[in-house]
């Protein structure tokens, strides 16, 4: 996933998550709040409850190749402008990588259309 589309920032994390938009599924909890650049932006967080570095790391990288196969799909560039903060609960590790990612790109699409 490009830089320009990533969220890194804790000032930004809090206001996005400040602002409460939420998506709440099994698996995630998506947060939203609309910017004044011309694509989207994510913001990934893994608690430390979810396993050690490893796992968490892994995680990042699962969440950040859905993402990579999503802008395969739909260009970004050219949806809404919003930022979105995705949190992982701990059921993420319960899913086998098909269906999270299956849970993942609905709730993605539904944000950004």
């Amino acid at each position: 996933m490009h830089k320009k589309f990533r969220i890194k920032k804790n000032h930004e994390f809090q206001k996005i998550i400040f602002h409460k938009k939420i998506i709440n599924t099994y698996n995630f909890v998506f947060y939203s709040k609309k910017n004044d650049l011309n694509f989207p932006r994510f913001g990934i967080s893994v608690s430390k409850k979810l396993g050690n570095a490893a796992v968490r790391n892994k995680i990042k990288r699962q969440l950040r190749m859905f993402l990579i196969n999503l802008s395969k799909e739909i260009n970004f560039n050219n949806k809404k402008s919003i930022d979105i903060i995705i949190i992982v609960k701990k059921k993420f590790l319960l899913n086998n990588f098909e269906e999270n990612q299956k849970v993942f790109n609905k709730i993605i699409k539904q944000i950004i259309d």
